[in-house]
């Protein structure tokens, strides 16, 4: 089945039909490079991957701060035990070609923060995934209101997470409240930042207020959090 990239009203492409998982590899300047990776996992709804929007745009500006971006693309559409697969085997792929990274991340958007934090929470991979940071994550509260969806057990020895959300975020809102409310009552180290406007899906593309301040929040946390200010 071949991948295509289609453009959607948004001026987002979008891949499709991805059976044959791959890792995208965007590394910085040399004289730049803190050795930390990040693995980036685009949103989508499962359905599709936005690649340019939340994948190598993300990957340029991570580039900018020094850090290798590995950009998943993982099983779609909605083949989500195959999606998890895909992120235990590039989590596992980073950390074996690349053994002088410091710290590996990760970092997802929409259905990707929801598959990053599928991984993260996966106590098999102790130790090995340093951080996470999730962008207007879903799913995390699909079967329940007031609940994190049970295949989230929010498990000992957390990394350290970096959440954002808008308000104003109608489908996925409650997704990262409820998130954000589990984690505090386990006594999870997490930081939280929640735009009044935004909506969903916003990227770090300029003319949106919270796509234009997270990343910026987001590097002053990587350099409280990873060796990314040494």
């Amino acid at each position: 089945m071949a991948h295509h990239l289609e453009p959607i009203p948004e001026g987002v492409k979008r891949l499709t039909d991805v059976n044959k998982p791959a890792l995208l590899v965007f590394e910085p300047e040399k004289s730049n490079n803190k050795d930390i990776g990040i693995i980036v996992s685009p949103g989508g709804a499962y359905q599709f991957l936005s690649m340019d929007l939340e994948g190598t745009e993300i990957a340029g500006w991570l580039n900018s701060l020094g850090i290798t971006a590995f950009v998943l693309q993982y099983s779609v559409p909605e083949n989500r035990p195959a999606a998890l697969s895909d992120m235990f085997e590039a989590i596992k792929l980073v950390r074996r070609k690349y053994p002088d990274l410091k710290e590996v991340g990760l970092l997802g958007f929409s259905a990707g923060a929801h598959l990053s934090m599928r991984a993260i929470d996966n106590m098999q991979l102790d130790g090995i995934v340093d951080f996470g940071m999730l962008v207007y994550p879903a799913y995390l509260n699909e079967f329940s209101e007031r609940t994190l969806t049970p295949e989230i057990s929010l498990r000992d020895n957390m990394p350290p997470l970096f959440l954002v959300g808008a308000a104003n975020d109608k489908d996925h809102f409650p997704s990262v409240m409820i998130l954000a409310d589990s984690l505090s009552k386990k006594k999870c180290l997490f930081e939280f930042h929640l735009f009044n406007e935004g909506g969903h899906g916003f990227g770090l593309r300029k003319g949106n207020p919270a796509a234009e301040s997270w990343p910026l929040l987001a590097e002053s946390w990587l350099k409280r959090n990873t060796s990314l200010s040494n």
